[in-house]
C-alpha cells in the first residue's frame, strides 16, 4: 500500500475544497492507496486520515513544510517510501504508487530566472536560488523536481538529507523536493510543469488536461468554471469526508 502525506497550512481561499478534490482524485485513480496522514490544519469536513496539528512556527515557508514532513517521517504507523501530495495535486489515471516517477523539469537556476522575471523579491524564487547555490557548491546535479506533481520521499532518508543543509541560517529556505532528489542522486523523468494558473474556459481545461496523469491548479485558475469541472472530474464523495 501507498501511504500518502499533505501538510497542510492556512492558505485555502476554498474552505481547503482543493484538498477535498485532491482525495477524491486519488481514491479514485490511486490504485494501492493506503492511509492519509495530514500533517498542519484540519478542515471541519474531514475524517479517515492520521491528523496531527501543527502549526506553522516560522516565517520561512518553505521551512515549515519541511519541518512537517520531517515530523509525519517519525510516525510509526507510516509506511517506509511514501507519496508526498499537495492539496491542489490531482490525479487523472489509474497508478499504482511505486509507478509513479520522480518527475523534473530543467535546472533550478533557469527556473530562478525565469520566475524572478514575473515575480521579482519572491521568496519562493529566493528559494529556488538558495537551492541551486547550495547544490551547486558540492557540485552536486541541479535538477528542478519541484514541479506541481506528487513525490516518493523515503521516511529515513528524508530527515537525514534535511538534515545536511543549515535551514537555520537560511532565512528563505530551501525548495524540498529539488533538495532531496538532488541529493541522493535521482536522475528523474523529465516533464513539463502541469499547473493551470490562468482563467481556462470549459473546453480549453478538458483539451489541456487530456493525457495528464496529474494536474494542479493555482488561485489564478480556479475561478468558478474550474471548480464547476473539478466537480465534474470528481463528483463522489472520498471515505475522507464527513457526510
Amino acid at each position: 500500500m501507498t501511504d500518502v502525506v499533505y501538510v497542510l497550512g492556512r492558505g485555502s481561499g476554498w474552505g481547503n475544497n482543493e484538498l477535498r478534490y485532491s482525495l477524491r482524485s486519488l481514491e479514485k485513480n490511486l490504485i494501492d492507496l493506503g492511509t492519509v496522514f495530514v500533517i498542519g490544519e484540519r478542515p471541519n469536513w474531514l475524517t479517515g486520515v492520521v491528523h496531527h496539528h501543527f502549526p506553522d512556527a516560522h516565517i520561512c515557508k518553505e521551512r515549515n513544510i519541511m519541518i512537517k514532513l520531517a515530523y509525519a517521517c517519525g510516525h510509526p504507523d507510516l509506511g517506509r517510501k511514501f507519496l508526498h501530495v499537495h492539496d491542489d495535486h490531482f490525479m487523472m489515471a489509474p497508478m499504482w504508487g511505486k509507478d509513479i516517477p520522480y518527475w523534473r523539469g530543467g535546472s533550478l537556476d533557469s527556473l530562478a530566472d525565469s520566475s524572478r522575471r514575473k515575480a521579482p523579491g519572491n521568496h519562493w524564487v529566493d528559494a529556488v536560488q538558495n537551492t541551486f547555490n547550495v547544490l551547486a557548491a558540492r557540485k552536486l546535479t541541479t535538477h528542478n523536481f519541484d514541479l506541481h506533481l506528487p513525490m516518493t520521499f523515503d521516511k529515513i532518508a528524508y530527515p537525514e538529507t534535511m538534515d545536511l543543509y543549515d535551514w537555520a541560517n537560511t532565512p528563505r529556505g530551501f525548495v524540498v523536493k529539488s533538495l532531496y532528489a538532488n541529493t541522493l542522486g535521482i536522475k528523474g523523468v523529465y516533464s513539463r510543469d502541469v499547473k493551470i494558473n490562468v482563467r481556462l474556459d470549459m473546453k480549453s481545461a478538458v483539451v489541456w488536461l487530456k493525457g495528464k496523469p496529474f494536474f494542479s491548479v493555482g488561485n489564478g485558475g480556479l475561478h468558478l468554471r474550474f471548480k464547476e469541472l473539478l466537480a465534474a472530474l470528481y463528483p463522489t464523495p472520498s471515505r475522507f469526508e464527513i457526510k
